[in-house]
Protein backbone atom coordinates (compact mmCIF):
# COMPACT_ATOMS: atom_id res chain seq x y z
CA UNK A 1 0.00 0.00 0.00
CA UNK A 2 2.85 2.40 0.83
CA UNK A 3 4.40 1.79 -2.62
CA UNK A 4 1.08 2.54 -4.31
CA UNK A 5 0.71 5.81 -2.42
CA UNK A 6 4.26 6.81 -3.36
CA UNK A 7 3.51 6.22 -7.05
CA UNK A 8 0.41 8.43 -6.82
CA UNK A 9 2.41 11.27 -5.34
CA UNK A 10 5.21 11.33 -7.89
CA UNK A 11 5.49 11.97 -11.58
CA UNK A 12 4.99 8.83 -13.57
CA UNK A 13 7.17 7.75 -16.46
CA UNK A 14 5.01 6.49 -19.32
CA UNK A 15 6.15 4.64 -22.43
CA UNK A 16 3.76 4.70 -25.39
CA UNK A 17 4.61 2.05 -27.99
CA UNK A 18 3.24 2.42 -31.53
CA UNK A 19 2.56 5.97 -30.37
CA UNK A 20 1.45 7.67 -33.60
CA UNK A 21 0.06 11.05 -32.56
CA UNK A 22 0.35 10.31 -28.83
CA UNK A 23 -3.32 9.87 -27.98
CA UNK A 24 -2.55 7.77 -24.89
CA UNK A 25 0.22 10.10 -23.69
CA UNK A 26 -1.73 13.34 -23.87
CA UNK A 27 -3.62 13.08 -20.53
CA UNK A 28 -0.39 12.08 -18.76
CA UNK A 29 1.50 15.01 -20.32
CA UNK A 30 -1.33 17.41 -19.43
CA UNK A 31 -0.89 16.40 -15.79
CA UNK A 32 2.88 16.78 -15.68
CA UNK A 33 4.04 13.20 -16.19
CA UNK A 34 7.04 12.21 -18.32
CA UNK A 35 6.17 10.42 -21.58
CA UNK A 36 8.30 8.80 -24.25
CA UNK A 37 6.84 7.53 -27.50
CA UNK A 38 8.18 4.86 -29.83
CA UNK A 39 7.12 4.43 -33.43
CA UNK A 40 8.69 3.39 -36.70
CA UNK A 41 7.99 6.82 -38.18
CA UNK A 42 6.63 10.19 -37.14
CA UNK A 43 3.24 11.34 -38.42
CA UNK A 44 4.07 14.60 -40.13
CA UNK A 45 0.52 16.00 -39.86
CA UNK A 46 0.32 15.53 -36.09
CA UNK A 47 3.69 14.72 -34.47
CA UNK A 48 4.06 12.96 -31.15
CA UNK A 49 3.89 15.65 -28.40
CA UNK A 50 6.89 14.59 -26.30
CA UNK A 51 10.20 12.72 -26.56
CA UNK A 52 10.06 10.35 -29.53
CA UNK A 53 12.20 7.35 -30.39
CA UNK A 54 11.91 6.52 -34.08
CA UNK A 55 12.77 2.84 -34.23
CA UNK A 56 11.37 -0.51 -35.30
CA UNK A 57 10.01 -2.10 -32.12
CA UNK A 58 11.58 -5.44 -33.04
CA UNK A 59 15.03 -3.85 -32.56
CA UNK A 60 14.14 -2.11 -29.28
CA UNK A 61 15.62 -3.38 -26.01
CA UNK A 62 12.94 -3.30 -23.31
CA UNK A 63 15.55 -3.14 -20.55
CA UNK A 64 16.01 0.54 -21.48
CA UNK A 65 12.65 1.20 -19.80
CA UNK A 66 13.11 -0.57 -16.44
CA UNK A 67 12.60 2.71 -14.58
CA UNK A 68 9.22 3.42 -16.24
CA UNK A 69 5.92 3.02 -14.40
CA UNK A 70 3.49 2.26 -17.22
CA UNK A 71 3.58 1.03 -20.81
CA UNK A 72 0.64 1.57 -23.13
CA UNK A 73 0.28 1.22 -26.87
CA UNK A 74 -1.80 0.52 -29.92
CA UNK A 75 -0.16 -2.09 -32.16
CA UNK A 76 -1.29 -1.61 -35.77
CA UNK A 77 -4.73 -3.11 -36.32
CA UNK A 78 -4.70 -3.37 -40.11
CA UNK A 79 -4.21 -7.16 -40.16
CA UNK A 80 -7.21 -7.70 -37.84
CA UNK A 81 -9.56 -4.94 -38.96
CA UNK A 82 -12.74 -5.67 -40.87
CA UNK A 83 -12.09 -2.37 -42.67
CA UNK A 84 -8.85 -3.68 -44.26
CA UNK A 85 -8.42 -1.87 -47.57
CA UNK A 86 -7.54 -4.85 -49.79
CA UNK A 87 -9.53 -7.35 -47.71
CA UNK A 88 -6.50 -9.65 -47.33
CA UNK A 89 -5.40 -10.25 -43.77
CA UNK A 90 -2.06 -11.49 -42.51
CA UNK A 91 -3.01 -12.30 -38.93
CA UNK A 92 0.40 -13.79 -38.12
CA UNK A 93 2.08 -10.52 -39.20
CA UNK A 94 -0.28 -8.57 -36.92
CA UNK A 95 0.31 -10.91 -33.99
CA UNK A 96 4.07 -10.42 -34.33
CA UNK A 97 3.61 -6.75 -33.37
CA UNK A 98 1.34 -7.62 -30.43
CA UNK A 99 3.98 -10.11 -29.26
CA UNK A 100 6.71 -7.46 -29.65
CA UNK A 101 4.70 -5.19 -27.34
CA UNK A 102 4.55 -7.99 -24.77
CA UNK A 103 8.28 -8.69 -25.19
CA UNK A 104 9.05 -5.07 -24.27
CA UNK A 105 6.76 -5.39 -21.24
CA UNK A 106 8.61 -8.52 -20.11
CA UNK A 107 12.11 -7.14 -20.73
CA UNK A 108 11.34 -3.88 -18.92
CA UNK A 109 9.85 -5.75 -15.97
CA UNK A 110 7.22 -3.01 -15.88
CA UNK A 111 4.56 -3.22 -13.21
CA UNK A 112 1.58 -1.96 -15.24
CA UNK A 113 0.80 -2.18 -18.95
CA UNK A 114 -2.12 -1.95 -21.38
CA UNK A 115 -2.62 -2.14 -25.12
CA UNK A 116 -5.54 -1.35 -27.40
CA UNK A 117 -6.67 -2.85 -30.68
CA UNK A 118 -9.79 -3.57 -32.70
CA UNK A 119 -12.19 -6.09 -31.16
CA UNK A 120 -11.53 -8.40 -34.10
CA UNK A 121 -8.15 -9.23 -32.47
CA UNK A 122 -10.06 -11.14 -29.77
CA UNK A 123 -10.55 -13.96 -32.32
CA UNK A 124 -6.79 -14.45 -32.61
CA UNK A 125 -5.30 -13.28 -29.30
CA UNK A 126 -6.71 -15.63 -26.71
CA UNK A 127 -6.37 -13.36 -23.69
CA UNK A 128 -9.59 -11.73 -22.55
CA UNK A 129 -9.50 -7.90 -22.68
CA UNK A 130 -10.20 -5.85 -19.55
CA UNK A 131 -12.39 -3.25 -21.28
CA UNK A 132 -14.30 -2.87 -24.53
CA UNK A 133 -15.22 0.53 -25.93
CA UNK A 134 -16.09 2.34 -29.14
CA UNK A 135 -14.23 5.21 -30.80
CA UNK A 136 -17.06 5.84 -33.26
CA UNK A 137 -20.24 4.19 -34.52
CA UNK A 138 -18.94 0.81 -35.60
CA UNK A 139 -15.42 1.49 -34.26
CA UNK A 140 -15.26 -1.27 -31.64
CA UNK A 141 -12.03 -1.53 -29.66
CA UNK A 142 -10.66 -3.64 -26.81
CA UNK A 143 -8.10 -2.88 -24.14
CA UNK A 144 -5.88 -5.59 -22.69
CA UNK A 145 -4.09 -4.89 -19.41
CA UNK A 146 -2.61 -6.52 -16.33
CA UNK A 147 -4.89 -4.58 -13.96
CA UNK A 148 -8.65 -4.20 -13.59
CA UNK A 149 -10.67 -1.25 -14.73
CA UNK A 150 -13.74 -1.80 -12.59
CA UNK A 151 -16.88 -0.26 -14.00
CA UNK A 152 -15.80 1.89 -16.92
CA UNK A 153 -18.14 4.32 -18.67
CA UNK A 154 -19.61 3.51 -22.04
CA UNK A 155 -19.27 6.39 -24.46
CA UNK A 156 -21.45 6.97 -27.49
CA UNK A 157 -19.93 8.70 -30.49
CA UNK A 158 -22.04 10.14 -33.31
CA UNK A 159 -19.31 10.04 -35.95
CA UNK A 160 -18.92 7.00 -38.17
CA UNK A 161 -15.54 5.37 -38.68
CA UNK A 162 -15.88 5.97 -42.45
CA UNK A 163 -16.15 9.71 -41.77
CA UNK A 164 -12.80 9.71 -39.99
CA UNK A 165 -9.85 9.84 -42.32
CA UNK A 166 -11.50 8.89 -45.59
CA UNK A 167 -8.71 9.91 -47.95
CA UNK A 168 -5.29 8.22 -48.05
CA UNK A 169 -3.60 11.34 -46.65
CA UNK A 170 -5.93 11.49 -43.61
CA UNK A 171 -6.40 7.76 -42.88
CA UNK A 172 -4.00 8.05 -39.91
CA UNK A 173 -6.80 9.93 -38.09
CA UNK A 174 -8.70 6.64 -37.64
CA UNK A 175 -6.05 5.55 -35.14
CA UNK A 176 -6.61 8.53 -32.84
CA UNK A 177 -8.24 7.43 -29.60
CA UNK A 178 -10.80 10.00 -28.39
CA UNK A 179 -9.79 12.05 -25.33
CA UNK A 180 -12.75 10.72 -23.29
CA UNK A 181 -11.29 7.22 -23.63
CA UNK A 182 -7.65 8.14 -22.94
CA UNK A 183 -8.67 10.25 -19.95
CA UNK A 184 -10.76 7.38 -18.52
CA UNK A 185 -7.72 5.08 -18.73
CA UNK A 186 -5.48 7.79 -17.24
CA UNK A 187 -7.88 8.17 -14.29
CA UNK A 188 -7.55 4.44 -13.51
CA UNK A 189 -3.77 4.26 -13.96
CA UNK A 190 -2.91 7.16 -11.65
CA UNK A 191 -4.82 5.40 -8.86
CA UNK A 192 -2.94 2.11 -9.14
Amino acid sequence: ERIRNNLRNQDMKVLELFCGTGSWSKPFLANGHKCVGVDITQIKYSPYPSDLIIQDISTLNGEMFKNFDFIIGSPPCSEFSIAKEDGKRDVEKGLILVNEFMRIVKESNIKYWAFENVQELEKYYKVKPKWRFMVSKGGKRSLWANFNFGLMPHYQFKRKIEDIGGSPSTRWQRAIIPHLITKAVYDVVIRL
